[in-house]
């Protein structure tokens, strides 16, 4: 993955971060020290995005699968 600019503080993104908190969303997790983990919070998306991926491969080859072999039974 690229990412392309600057990033942005956390001071000017702490009010969305909370709001998204208090909104049960995607929140930043907290580190050992107390303080917010963006780079955790990119691993974790990351984590989540890949697991999808595999999830989603997973059910396309049993349906394709399937597809196969209502083919040859016909």
């Amino acid at each position: 993955m690229r990412t392309y600019g600057v990033k942005k503080p956390l001071e000017e993104k702490k009010d969305k971060i909370d709001t998204l908190k208090e909104d049960y969303q995607r929140y930043y997790p907290v580190d050992r020290h107390g303080q917010l983990d963006e780079w955790g919070a990119v691993i974790k998306r990351q984590a989540e995005t890949y697991q999808k991926e595999q999830q989603d491969k997973a059910i396309q080859k049993v349906q394709d699968q399937n597809k196969y072999f209502e083919d040859l039974a016909n």
